[in-house]
């Protein structure tokens, strides 16, 4: 078996003997598990709030710093959409195209204007409605 095999399946074992957490402990993994997946997921994109900025905002609803609404409210919003994420895996169904649509309005809560380009690389804007697909063929 390879080292790194080994390891994951010493992990495996390790976390196995710890369940069933307590709920206490299950709160905190998950706290951690929320506030990571949010930083993260919002960092991909560009969004500029620290981890301790996306912290002070998800736990205590509170902001520092010289940061656009815009960056915070898609934190925020970001936020709710793992929670939609987390009934819809509760519901042990498959995910439906529905689903997907809602998660995109949940995200994006607004329309809003994005700089793009033409399939012949000429430089536009296109109005993003959330949970509607696009009706053109353009990059952003």
């Amino acid at each position: 078996m390879k080292p790194e095999f080994a390891t994951i399946e010493s992990l495996k074992l390790q976390w196995r003997s710890l369940q069933p957490l307590s709920g206490k402990n299950e709160q905190r993994l998950w706290d951690k598990l929320r506030l990571e997946w949010n930083y993260n997921s919002n960092q991909i994109e560009g969004n500029t709030l620290t981890y301790g900025e996306t912290e002070l905002l998800l736990v205590h609803d509170r902001t520092i710093g010289d940061h656009r609404v815009r960056e915070i409210e898609e934190m925020k919003a970001h936020d709710v959409a793992i929670s939609y994420v987390c009934r819809l895996a509760a519901e042990e169904r498959e995910l439906a195209e529905v689903d997907v649509r809602d998660l995109n309005r949940i995200i994006f809560k607004e329309p809003f204007w994005k700089d793009a380009k033409t399939s012949d690389g000429k430089e536009t804007r296109k109005m993003v409605s959330p949970g509607d697909y696009k009706t053109t063929q353009t990059v952003f």
